[in-house]
């Protein structure tokens, strides 16, 4: 036997005073001296059985003084490594992730720290505890998207989501897109990406659906308008992807949308290049949003690898009266989970899609679809750009895993 460690599994983003809400998350603390590469990582968190597992692993500064008690080194330590990893990949960002790894190391094992350091393969991501009432968050900052490239307003579409009284500030477009070009650590090639979630799928009958209802109808068009960068932003709109990327992004949203029986209207599409989020804004609601069904057929899945999507991002506006300001789903096919809660990069780019279109600093997000969780972000560029994300989490099971 390798050793034993600490793991715990731990609701993140759970809705203050609502039992089983919230994103199952996984979180190993790794003694300092075990070093394990990625394929173990990997099938430890298969063993875990979550969507993701957190792995803690602390770091010394030189010279500091350490106790290796399993306890200690937690608690009195403040830096530490921290790697996310689904049972497939490794991935480079995750937000609920890393608000549980907080948890336990800030509330589960009561650090006698107010913040705590993580280092990732992504950036350093500072954690916090944050306060409200009776109900204690975890608050971390996450490295921004920029503002998301080639968005078009389409609250003129037929059928759109109703506006409150909460979104009366919202803005028609965002400001200037920034080009970056994203990295992923570890890249799934076309084959695994085919290979991963064909199996089970109605795969014939959605294409017959795609050709028999998408093709001609006109809604295609809506696709290539809302991804397009107008003339009528002039120089201070949006600015253009790449010709042939937007192309096969195009070409990716309506393949995407094609493969269902009934696909809703588009009133926006996004990709977020930081971390490879595809965003679609559909209309219709939190009712259309809870039918969203896309079928992930082979083209889809070789579409995005080629295309550099890790994750599509289905997002709509509130009902009226709503006490938050967008609804989401998040599907990860290429990382061979077909949807799950939610990745630390499609925070940072609804919290730069709706920010913009509300006009707010600080939003409040319901997301999920059977398992809903609550999320708080606030949008800041006064010391670069950044995204805080709190939320609450519950410790439902801890144990120890023998490797």
């Amino acid at each position: 036997m390798v050793g034993t460690f600490r793991v715990f599994t731990v609701n993140s983003l759970v809705r203050f005073g609502h039992r089983f809400t919230g994103i199952p998350v996984a979180v190993c603390l790794l003694p300092a001296d075990l070093c394990l590469d990625g394929e173990v990582l990997s099938n430890i968190a298969s063993d875990m059985g979550a969507a993701v597992t957190a792995f803690v692993q602390p770091l010394f500064r030189p010279g500091q003084e350490v106790v290796l008690d399993g306890t200690s080194e937690y608690t009195r330590n403040d830096v530490f490594a921290l790697f996310w990893f689904t049972p497939l990949v490794e991935l480079s960002l995750c937000a609920h992730a890393t608000l549980a790894a907080g948890h336990v190391i800030l509330k589960e094992l009561k650090s006698v720290h107010q913040a705590i350091e993580f280092k990732t393969l992504s950036d350093r991501i500072s954690v916090v505890r944050d306060s409200w009432g009776q109900d204690t968050r975890i608050a971390l900052l996450l490295p921004a998207d920029p503002q998301p490239c080639s968005l078009a307003d389409y609250s003129d579409v037929k059928g759109g989501a109703s506006t409150s009284q909460r979104h009366a500030r919202r803005a028609s477009t965002a400001s200037t897109a920034v080009s970056t070009t994203p990295t992923l650590d570890k890249k799934v090639t076309e084959a695994e990406a085919v290979a991963g979630l064909t199996r089970n799928r109605t795969i014939k009958a959605a294409r017959a659906a795609f050709e028999s209802r998408w093709r001609g109808t006109g809604k295609s068009d809506r696709v290539a308008s809302a991804l397009s960068n107008h003339p009528s932003h002039g120089t201070g709109g949006l600015q253009s992807m790449a010709p042939e990327h937007f192309e096969n992004l195009e070409g990716l949203t309506e393949t995407i949308l094609g493969s269902m029986l009934n696909p809703p209207l588009v009133r926006a599409v996004v990709y977020g290049p930081l971390h490879r989020n595809l965003l679609i804004h559909i209309t219709g609601g939190p009712t259309e949003l809870r039918h969203f069904a896309p079928v992930f057929t082979p083209e889809i899945l070789v579409l995005g690898t080629q295309n550099k999507v890790s994750s599509l991002v289905v997002t709509c506006s509130p009902p009226a009266g709503a006490n938050y300001d967008f609804a989401a789903r998040c599907f990860s096919p290429w990382t061979n989970v077909e949807e799950e809660a939610m990745t630390g990069g499609s925070y940072s780019v609804l919290a730069a899609y709706w920010s913009a279109r509300c006009g707010l600093k600080e939003l409040r997000g319901l997301l999920g679809n059977h398992r809903k969780g609550l999320v708080n972000l606030m949008v800041s560029r006064s010391r670069g750009e950044y995204v805080q994300m709190s939320g609450s989490s519950q410790t439902i099971i801890t144990g120890n895993y023998d490797l």
